[in-house]
């Protein structure tokens, strides 16, 4: 998607992250991205909630009850893709 979409020098993959460095990662960024199929709690969204990181997330399991509506947005794991063009179109041209 990423490359799909240009946007490699926006969004960094990281990979493996070490518990004391996720807040200092968190930190740097604006959106937190949860794109599980599944999810029981959530945990690691609402630590990006914490950190003052806006939500995007499918909406599985517990996810919904996590945060309220003004800090997270929602995609059908199917529409995933057609969600993260419509949020990137916002962006760049705000209201």
């Amino acid at each position: 998607m990423r490359e799909n979409y240009l946007l490699q020098d926006r969004i960094e993959l990281l990979g493996p992250i070490r518990h004391k460095d996720v807040l200092s990662v968190l930190l740097r960024g604006q959106i937190f991205m949860n794109t599980s199929l599944t999810e029981a709690f959530g945990i690691a969204i609402l630590e990006a909630a914490c950190a003052g990181l806006y939500v995007v997330s499918t909406r599985v399991g517990g996810v919904p009850e996590i945060l309220p509506r003004d800090m997270i947005s929602f995609a059908e794991p199917e529409e995933a893709g057609e969600f993260f063009r419509i949020e990137m179109r916002k962006e760049k041209n705000p209201l």
